[in-house]
C-alpha cells in the first residue's frame, strides 16, 4: 500500500473510532432521560385522573404505550500536510448528532381495561403491604369500602362526617396498630364422613367385611357434586375411629370427608370486636360459629365471581397470581353479569384465628347458617375505581377533620392536594386551567404511598395487547 492510501485508511479508522466512543454516552443518557419522561407522564396522568374524580368526572386515562429514537450521527475529519516546516500534518476531526424522539399514547378505553378497575382487589395485595411498615390504618381507609356489623352496613365515605365518624370508630375499636391480617385455606364438609369401602362412619360393625352398595353409591353421589364446578373440592381424612365400619377389622380406621375448598381468603383477626361493650364470645358465640363468619364471605365472592345464566361457561374466568377471579377479555358472546365480579369480602374474627393455617367450619345446614349469618363482621373491599373516586372525595374534603387522624402523636393525611405552582412538588399537573401538585414524602402524609399503590393496581389491569412486544431503538450511523 502506497504511503497515501495508508494515511486515508488512518483516517477512515479515526473516523470510526469518534464516532464509535461518542454514540454509546449519549444512547444511555437519552434512555435514562426516556424513562423518566415515562414516568413522569404515568405520574401527571394518574393525578389528573384523580382531579377529575374530585370534580365527579369520568375516568379517563392514556397510556404512553412506546417511545422510539432516531440518532443520526455525521462525522470528518480534515486533514492537511505539507512536506516542510515542524507540523508535518494538521488534523481536524467534527462529530454532529441530531437525536428525533417518537411517542405513541393509546387512551385505555377497552373493555378489559374497563372491567377490571371496577373489580373489587383481592385483598392479597393488602396483605403483601400489611406488615411492609406502612400504616395499618391508613391501609384500611384506603381499601376497605365499608364494614358490617350484624346486618348493619359502616360505610367508609369522606363526602359524608357522620357515615365516615361511624366507620372510623369501628376501625379504631380493632386496634389496627395490633390488627392482624393473614391468609387462610376454608374446607367446608359436604355430605357425612364415610368409610369409603365399608360404609358409613355410624355403621354396624357386625357386617361382613365386604365393599356395601350403600358406599359405592355415597361415593358416586358425592364424585358427583364435585364435579359440579361451583367450587374446588377435595377428599380429607376426617376422624379415625375406634372401631372399623365392619366386623373383622380390630384396627381403627380413617373415614373421609368431602371438603369444599376456599383457598386464599384473607382474614382481619382483632383482639377486639369493632362495637362498644362486647366481647367475642358475646357478639358472636362459641369459635364454631365465629368459624362460619368465613362462609359468609367466601359465598359472597363466590357467587359474584362464578359464570351465570344458561350460556355461561367457567372459561368466563380466569385465576389471577393474586388469587381472585378477574374476567376473561377475550370471552366473547359473554354478558356483562357474566363476568363481573359484584363484591369481595373477607371476615373478622378473633386474633386466635390467624393462629392457623387452615380453618376446617363445622358441618352446619344452610338455614343454620343463614340464622348465624346475623352476626357476622365482614368487611367489603374497594376496586381501583373506587380508590380513585376515593381518593378524590378525600381531596374534596381535605380540610375536614374526618379525613386525618392521630397515630404516635402525629396527624396523618390519607391524601393531600396543594393549589397553585409549587417547585418542591413531589408531581405536579396543570388541570382545567389551574395548577396542582403533590408535596414529597413527609411525616404523616400519605399522599404519595397513595398514588404508588394505585400505580401498581392499575399496571396490572393493562392488557398486554395495550403493550407492544418490542421497543425499537433505531440508530443512523
Amino acid at each position: 500500500m502506497n504511503p497515501r492510501m495508508k494515511w486515508m485508511a488512518c483516517l477512515a479508522v479515526l473516523q470510526a473510532g469518534l464516532m464509535a466512543c461518542s454514540l454509546s454516552p449519549f444512547i444511555e443518557r437519552s434512555s435514562v432521560e426516556y424513562n423518566a419522561m415515562v414516568a413522569n407522564y404515568a405520574d401527571q396522568v394518574l393525578l389528573d385522573t384523580i382531579l377529575r374524580a374530585k370534580d365527579n368526572l369520568p375516568i379517563s386515562m392514556t397510556n404512553l404505550t412506546s417511545i422510539t429514537g432516531s440518532f443520526s450521527f455525521t462525522g470528518s475529519v480534515t486533514a492537511s500536510r505539507t512536506t516542510s516546516g515542524s507540523s508535518a500534518n494538521t488534523w481536524s476531526p467534527t462529530l454532529s448528532g441530531v437525536s428525533s424522539p417518537n411517542w405513541n399514547m393509546t387512551p385505555l378505553s377497552t373493555q378489559g381495561f374497563a372491567l377490571s378497575i371496577i373489580q373489587p382487589i383481592s385483598p392479597t395485595y393488602v396483605v403483601s403491604k400489611w406488615d411492609s411498615g406502612l400504616d395499618k390504618e391508613f391501609l384500611l381507609l384506603l381499601f376497605v369500602k365499608s364494614i358490617t356489623i350484624e346486618q348493619q352496613e359502616f360505610r367508609n365515605n369522606p363526602d359524608s362526617p357522620s357515615e365516615m365518624k361511624d366507620f372510623r370508630d369501628k376501625i379504631e375499636r380493632m386496634e389496627p396498630a395490633i390488627l392482624r391480617m393473614k391468609t387462610l385455606t376454608v374446607l367446608e364438609p359436604v355430605g357425612p364422613d364415610f368409610d369409603p369401602v365399608f360404609g358409613f362412619a355410624g355403621g354396624s360393625s357386625k357386617v361382613p367385611c365386604a365393599p356395601t352398595t350403600l358406599s359405592t353409591q355415597l361415593l358416586t353421589a358425592l364424585n358427583n357434586v364435585a364435579s359440579t364446578g361451583d367450587a374446588q373440592y377435595h377428599y380429607g381424612n376426617s376422624r379415625v375411629k375406634a372401631v372399623s365400619a365392619c366386623d373383622g377389622l380390630p384396627l381403627p380406621t380413617v373415614t373421609l370427608q368431602l371438603y369444599r375448598e376456599y383457598s386464599g381468603q384473607v382474614t382481619l383477626c382483632s383482639k377486639k370486636p369493632p362495637t362498644l361493650g362486647a366481647d367475642w364470645s358475646a357478639l358472636l358465640g362459641p369459635p364454631a360459629h365465629q368459624a362460619l363468619a368465613h362462609k359468609a364471605a367466601v359465598s359472597a365472592t363466590l357467587a359474584g365471581s362464578l359464570p351465570k345464566g344458561p350460556g355461561a361457561t367457567p372459561s368466563a374466568t380466569l385465576q389471577t397470581k393474586s388469587g381472585g377471579n378477574q374476567p376473561s377479555p377475550g370471552g366473547s358472546g359473554q354478558s356483562l353479569a357474566n363476568v363481573l365480579q359484584q363484591t369481595r369480602m373477607s371476615a373478622v374474627a378473633k386474633s386466635d384465628f390467624c393462629d392457623q393455617s387452615q380453618v376446617v367450619l363445622p358441618p352446619s345446614t344452610e338455614d343454620e347458617f343463614q340464622a348465624l349469618s346475623k352476626t357476622f363482621i365482614l368487611v367489603n373491599w374497594r376496586s381501583m375505581a373506587e380508590v380513585i373516586q376515593y381518593l378524590g372525595a378525600v381531596a374534596r374534603n381535605q380540610d375536614s377533620p374526618d379525613v386525618h387522624w392521630i397515630s404516635d402523636g402525629k396527624t396523618h393525611s390519607i391524601f393531600r392536594l396543594t393549589t397553585g405552582p409549587s417547585p418542591q412538588a413531589a408531581i405536579a399537573v396543570e388541570h382545567r386551567n389551574d395548577y396542582y401538585s403533590v408535596a414529597p414524602t413527609s411525616s404523616g402524609d400519605h399522599s404519595l404511598q397513595s398514588l404508588s399503590m394505585l400505580s401498581e393496581l392499575l399496571g396490572t389491569a393493562r392488557s398486554v395487547s395495550d403493550i407492544p412486544l418490542q421497543q425499537t431503538l433505531q440508530v443512523i450511523p
